[in-house]
Order: structure tokens, then sequence, then C-alpha cells
């Protein structure tokens, strides 16, 4: 695309639609023919993601929110769905990147202004006082049970494991510059 600068996007869960963020908001497209079904003109958004269950479109954007966008697919018309209105929980900080586990309720969040991350339960929007230290963090993931974290930093040889419950450090990999992700 021409016309924007996407930074993050995801699938969603049955593989029918993408999700772009930009500097613009959110491009939410058919696959595969890649024709755009809706704008979200939430301003700059950092991270897009479907939630698990399919039905839910999570966006952080700046000022400091998190969006949890309900997805209606109108089945009386053809490719066509309706967005929102969101539920916005307002953070202390904005979130860079951030990953969700397959409970739907977990979501782990990397914060470049504290160089650390942070999970937060999305049913009650609680953020954990836990706090996970990592020098030029940007690249996290969950696993899908949510009991590890990766977290990897920006132009950093360091990646590195957390036991997300009692908040210890596990494995600590060094080597080239790394994102992380759990399969």
């Amino acid at each position: 695309d021409t016309q924007h600068a996407f930074f993050f996007g995801d699938i969603s869960v049955d593989g029918r639609l993408l999700a772009l963020a930009s500097g613009s908001g959110v491009s939410i497209r058919e696959l595969p023919s890649g024709r755009e079904l809706a704008v979200l003109p939430v301003g700059w958004a950092i991270m897009v993601r479907f939630h698990p269950n399919g039905k839910e479109l999570l966006i952080s954007s700046s000022p400091p929110a998190l969006g949890i966008w309900p997805i209606d697919r109108n089945p009386s018309a053809a490719n066509r769905i309706r967005l929102g209105p969101p539920r916005n929980l307002p953070l202390p900080f904005v979130p860079y990147e951030f990953a969700l586990a397959r409970d739907g309720r977990t979501l782990a969040m990397s914060v470049v202004s504290t160089r650390e991350a942070r999970i937060m339960d999305l049913d009650t929007g609680i953020v954990r006082d836990s706090r996970f230290p990592h020098l030029n963090l940007d690249s996290i993931a969950l696993s899908p049970d949510a009991q590890w974290m990766a977290t990897a930093g920006w132009y950093s040889a360091q990646a590195q494991v957390w036991n997300t419950q009692t908040g210890e450090p596990g494995l600590n990999v060094t080597g080239e510059r790394a994102r992380v992700s759990f399969t």
C-alpha cells in the first residue's frame, strides 16, 4: 500500500481478515483479496491484534489507551463488517508491542519508556505490580498458557524468558539482534 506506512499487523483466527496499524489508524482488509473493508481512525495506532475469540480487535494507541473493538460480521451483507464502539482501558503508559495468551485474558505489554514488560488482566483492566526489566525493550511474546513471557530489545543481542507467575527470569539468550515468539 503506497498511501500508508504500516507498523504491525495481525490475521484473524479464521484467516479471513487482516488488520494493519499505521500512523493514521487501523485498516481492516479482506483476505486473500486485500480489499479494505473498514478504517478505524484511532490516531497513531501502535499495535493491533485479533482476540482469540475471533469477536474482538485490540488496538494500542497514543495517547495511552488500549481499545477493545467488538467485530460484528453482518451475515445479511456479504463481505461486510461492523466495528465498535470500543471499550477503552486507560493505561499509565503507552504499550509498544503486546501479546495475548490463548485464554484471551492475559496480556503482556512492552513499555519502551520504562524499559520493562507489564502484564494486564483484560477482564478486570488491572495491570499487575510485577515488572520485567529489559534494556531497549520492544519485542514481546507470551506462551499460549501465559506461563512464560519472552522479551527482546531493539538492537539488543539479548532475549530473556520470564516466569510470569513468579516474575523470575529464566533462560537468557545472547546472539544477534532478536525478536521473540512462541509457537
